[in-house]
Parts: structure tokens; C-alpha cells; sequence
């Protein structure tokens, strides 16, 4: 991959003709007479679609340069704490526990108090 495709890849960007609202680009791929785009719609469907040498010129103006505290998260990480997380909340249930308890327990803070924890 060259610079110009690596720019796009973590921009939301419009892609007109193609989607109805702004989309955030994984993969870019060089096609024959153009580009394969792999992208993520706001609902979080993957979705691929195809854009002529011309359109893809047109989308490097959309760039926004990244900062550099700006990071993506990757995906593949994101998807494994996502299903993680509903393992253990089903786990919960099929143990009677309440999943509320769960999500208090993980967005409460924890008080450092030096006190030993019964357990």
C-alpha cells in the first residue's frame, strides 16, 4: 500500500453515491480501474464498495490529518471484549445473578479505603 491508501484508512469520510451518511473506512484495495474500500456504516455494518481513480482523488481532499493522540481501536480486539463481556453477562443469568449487579459493579468506582475485602 502506498501513503495516499493509508490515509484513508480510520477517516470517516462521505462517500456520495455510495451511502446515505458519513462512513469510516478499515481497508482500501487497488483495483484495475480503481479502488475496493471496506467500510464501517454508523450502525456498524462492514460494507465494500468500488470508486473510480477520480472519486478516490476526490476523497483524499476529505483527509483530516490524525493527530498523534488520535489511535484506532482494533477491531478484532473491540469485537473479543464485546462478546467477552456477553459471555459473561449470559453466564451470569444462567446463575441466577442479576446483570444490573454486573454493570454496577464494573461502572462503580472502587473505594481505596485499605480495609481487607471479605470474600
Amino acid at each position: 500500500m502506498d501513503s495516499a491508501t493509508d490515509k484513508l484508512i480510520g477517516q470517516t469520510l462521505t462517500l456520495t453515491g455510495h451511502f446515505d451518511s458519513p462512513v469510516r473506512v478499515e481497508a482500501v484495495r487497488p483495483l484495475a480501474a480503481g479502488f475496493e474500500l471496506r467500510v464501517r456504516t454508523p450502525d456498524g455494518h462492514l460494507e465494500e464498495t468500488a470508486v473510480s481513480a477520480d472519486e478516490f482523488s476526490q476523497l483524499q481532499n476529505q483527509v483530516r490529518p490524525i493527530s498523534e493522540g488520535d489511535t484506532a481501536a482494533d477491531p478484532d480486539l473491540v469485537r473479543l471484549l464485546v462478546e467477552s463481556a456477553h459471555v459473561t453477562v449470559e453466564a451470569r443469568k444462567e446463575d441466577g445473578f442479576d446483570p444490573v449487579w454486573l454493570r454496577n459493579a464494573v461502572t462503580e468506582p472502587i473505594e481505596e479505603s485499605g480495609a481487607e475485602v471479605e470474600g
